[in-house]
């Protein structure tokens, strides 16, 4: 028989930031405009635990902590410093031949330089809470012709890249093409990405840095263009608006999985990412 659950607040959270939201618009003549933008800042921080040192949370393979003066479920494991490139420089390393290192496997950095990894030798690698989100927007008339376009982001968050880390359990599975295509295959091939042997074995898929990636991103989130005009009589016209617009069309990040539009706290497993819409239609005022 097990012990049961035991709930209560066990600690304190911070979270500290400012919102700032601009907006001009103008007409001169034929031709006007708008700008718009906002800005969202935050600061997340642990400030107590109820005399805990830290809480253990995630997965037992890749786990998060709350530990106070950090932000909320962070990251925590290895930091990769590049990959063994040949047998002398295993040889010449301790914690390489205690493990069975090979040539193409990650090398982790020895924070307390004692020759050991181990626990001790784990940080932070990032969390998944932004620290700034943004938007703004643009518009453009002239006459009877109107444009407009939207943007939307954020940075300073960091995402668990989940597809990777699962080549371990799944050696079949597919890769990213980043990793795919620039696989360790021998001596000064690559010093960030490992072998592709290396990808399956444990040594390899440890919670670590070569796994949390920058999940910052700007997206394109709308594109209008319409074009207004009237038919009919001149007493009781009929408004008519042809428009063209494109939805999502288009996203710029780094990361390396399907899409950095994360939801939880940081874990990508497969996000399937928005789809892109684009359409063409009329109104019709009456």
């Amino acid at each position: 028989m097990g012990a049961p659950n035991v709930y209560g607040n066990w600690g304190k959270v911070l979270n500290q930031g400012f919102e700032v939201t601009l907006n001009w618009s103008d007409k001169m003549g034929d031709f006007g405009y708008h700008i718009g933008s906002n800005v969202t800042l935050l600061k997340n921080e642990v400030k107590d635990l109820n005399g805990l040192a830290f809480i253990a949370t995630g997965t037992p393979e890749f786990p998060t902590r709350e530990e106070v003066g950090q932000p909320l479920d962070y990251f925590y494991g290895y930091q990769v410093v590049g990959v063994y490139q040949t047998a002398a420089e295993v040889a010449a390393d301790p914690i390489a031949v205690a493990n069975g290192v090979r040539p193409g496997y990650l090398k982790y950095k020895d924070q307390n330089n004692d020759k050991v990894l181990n626990e001790s030798d784990k940080v932070m690698l990032g969390n998944y809470l932004p620290k700034v989100t943004y938007g703004f927007d643009l518009g453009l008339d002239y006459k009877n012709i109107d444009f407009g376009i939207m943007f939307q982001g954020q940075a300073g968050n960091s995402i668990l890249n989940m597809n990777r880390a699962r080549r371990l359990w799944y050696s079949d599975m597919n890769g990213d093409a980043k990793l795919v295509t620039n696989l360790w295959t021998g001596s000064g091939s690559s010093n960030t990405n490992p072998s592709a042997y290396a990808t399956t074995q444990g040594w390899n898929n440890q919670a670590s840095s070569f796994f949390v990636e920058k999940g910052s991103y700007i997206r394109i989130q709308n594109i209008q263009l319409g074009y207004n005009f009237n038919v009919g009589s001149t007493a009781s016209p009929v408004k008519c608006r042809l428009f063209v617009t494109a939805d999502r069309p288009a996203i710029f990040t780094n990361y390396n999985g399907f899409t950095p539009e994360i939801s939880g706290k940081g874990y990508d497993t497969n996000t399937y990412p928005a789809a892109a819409t684009y359409s063409i239609g009329c109104k019709i005022t009456y």
